[in-house]
C-alpha cells in the first residue's frame, strides 16, 4: 500500500509540483495525496497546470488503485487480523505477557534452549541416543552443561503438553473437508451404478426361464 501510495505522490510531485503550492515538495505532494484519500481534491488547480487529460487519468487511476483497492485491502487485513486476535481461545496481550514472565522465571539458570536444539538435531553426534527420554538421559546427555533435575522436568513436561496440543488440533482444512466429500459422492455414485447393474444382470437372469417358456 505504502509503495504504491509513494508512487503517486511522486508522480503528483512531477506533474502538479512546478506550479501548485500543495504539490511543491515531495512531502507537501504525499500529505496532498493523503489529504486526497479523505476526499480533498483541487481538481480545477491540477487541471490548469498539468491539462485535463493527466490529472483525469492520475486521479482516476490514484483513486481506484490507492483509494478502492489497497486502502480496503489493508484495512481487511487489520480486521481479519483483529477479529483472529478476539477469536474464542485467544490469548489477550496481557495473558502472553504474564505467560512470558512465569516462562522466564521457570526458567531461570536452564540450559540455553538454542544449545540443546542444536545439540539434539545434530546427526553427527547424537547427544541423546537412546529412544526413551526421561528426566535421569536428559540430565546424563547434558552432564557438560550441569543440566538441573528442575530443568529436564521442566523440558519432558512442555514437551508433553506440545504433544497433547497437537494431538487435539485438526489439520483438516475447509478445502480438504470439501475435496473429501466430492470423493466420497463421487464414490457413492459408482457404487450406486454398479449396484442398479448388478440388479439388470440378475433380473434378466430371472427372466430367461420365462422367456423359454
Amino acid at each position: 500500500f505504502f509503495v504504491i501510495f509513494i508512487v503517486f505522490s511522486s508522480a503528483a510531485y512531477a506533474f502538479f509540483g512546478n506550479r501548485l503550492k500543495a504539490f511543491h515538495t515531495h512531502f507537501r505532494s504525499i500529505m496532498t495525496c493523503w489529504r486526497n484519500l479523505m476526499g480533498e481534491f483541487d481538481v480545477d488547480g491540477m487541471e490548469l497546470v498539468a491539462g485535463q487529460d493527466i490529472t483525469y487519468v492520475w486521479m482516476l487511476c490514484y483513486q481506484f488503485l490507492v483509494l478502492l483497492v489497497l486502502l480496503n485491502m489493508l484495512l481487511a487485513i487489520i480486521m481479519d487480523t483483529y477479529a483472529l486476535v478476539n477469536s474464542p481461545g485467544s490469548l489477550s496481550i496481557w495473558t502472553q505477557v504474564k505467560e512470558a514472565v512465569k516462562t522466564v522465571q521457570e526458567t531461570r539458570g536452564h540450559v540455553d534452549m538454542w544449545y540443546l536444539i542444536v545439540q539434539l538435531e545434530d546427526d553427527d553426534y547424537d547427544r541423546h541416543p537412546d529412544d526413551t527420554v526421561t528426566s535421569k538421559s536428559l540430565r546424563r546427555a547434558f552432564d557438560n552443561k550441569h543440566m538441573s533435575r528442575h530443568n529436564a522436568e521442566y523440558l519432558i513436561r512442555k514437551t508433553n503438553e506440545f504433544v497433547a496440543g497437537k494431538e487435539q488440533q485438526s489439520d483438516l482444512r475447509l478445502s480438504d473437508a470439501v475435496r473429501l466429500i466430492s470423493r466420497m459422492n463421487t464414490a457413492v455414485l459408482r457404487n450406486c451404478g454398479h449396484t442398479e447393474q448388478l440388479l439388470k444382470m440378475f433380473t434378466q437372469i430371472q427372466d430367461q426361464p420365462k422367456q423359454e417358456r
